[in-house]
């Protein structure tokens, strides 16, 4: 492709020998052969005209079933190889990154031809994908809606009611677990979240696992030894520690609800505020 012909002519204003790149004669609009001398004597007299070739090319695009923007360009090469080239009237609505493949014309391959061709992503679609698509995109929607109502039936149908103590279950990893408190309070330690219809609370790692702790020890009563067992096994820490992560946990439940910790020797009891309680 990177070899050229070598073509001599002669015009009135002398002989001249061209080189022509095989690239322009490989996309030649015809054979090329010495009919091609008479295409540059017809091209002489009557020039092509880019707005016609465009209305022409629009015609049997449209016919085809395309509807977007086109515009054509036609490059001629003067005797001294100089390059004045002309546009379609509506070559403004189409950028160059569009253009087409060239054809060439004429004995030096001297007028060249480029379509452009623009349209937006949705016409490249039929009606038939149009419809296909829609479809799709509705199904996900009805696949979004029928998982998040089956996620609020399953956390619903895993309430831990605490009028009693609650019964440890085992259930999937990936299931949710939720502590319902037997008003409007709720726990959910997979989301280590304290809410109510109105309100909620969100709880750090180590405060959500103490609350967990509380509900699932009997009468919820922790003594300090099982809160460090809980928290840190292993570490042997001061009792101010425990104090001030039971502190921070009764905090975030009086944002939230009645609920307390009270301390009695040594061992903390979740429960709720009653008349007599302070």
């Amino acid at each position: 492709m990177g070899e050229r012909l070598r073509v001599r002519m002669t015009a009135q204003c002398g002989k001249k020998e061209f080189l022509v790149p095989y690239e322009k004669i490989y996309c030649y609009i015809h054979d090329y052969s010495n009919s091609s001398l008479y295409h540059s004597y017809i091209l002489d007299k009557f020039p092509l005209k880019a707005d016609s070739l465009a209305k022409s090319w629009r015609h049997l695009l449209v016919s085809k079933g395309f509807s977007g923007k086109i515009a054509v360009r036609v490059s001629v090469l003067d005797w001294e190889e100089r390059e004045t080239h002309v546009l379609s009237g509506d070559s403004l609505y189409v950028a160059s990154s569009d253009s087409l493949l060239s054809y060439y014309i004429g004995k030096r391959c001297e007028v060249a031809v480029t379509g452009y061709a623009h349209c937006s992503w949705l016409q490249a679609f039929t009606t038939k994908d149009k419809v296909l698509l829609f479809l799709l995109f509705l199904c996900a929607i009805l696949l979004f809606f029928i998982d998040n109502l089956y996620r609020r039936f399953k956390k619903k149908t895993m309430l831990v009611h605490l009028e009693q103590v609650p019964e440890v279950t085992v259930v999937e990893p990936r299931s949710s677990r939720v502590y319902h408190f037997g008003d409007e309070l709720f726990f959910d330690v997979d989301a280590s979240m304290l809410y109510t219809e109105n309100k909620h609370v969100e709880l750090a790692p180590m405060l959500s696992k103490l609350l967990q702790g509380f509900l699932e020890a009997e009468d919820y009563k922790l003594s300090i030894d099982e809160i460090m067992h809980l928290l840190w096994p292993g570490y042997d820490l001061i009792d101010s520690r425990v104090h001030t992560t039971v502190g921070r946990l009764r905090k975030c439940l009086s944002e939230v609800s009645d609920w307390q910790i009270v301390n009695n020797s040594s061992v903390y009891q979740l429960r709720k505020k009653t008349c007599f309680d302070k």
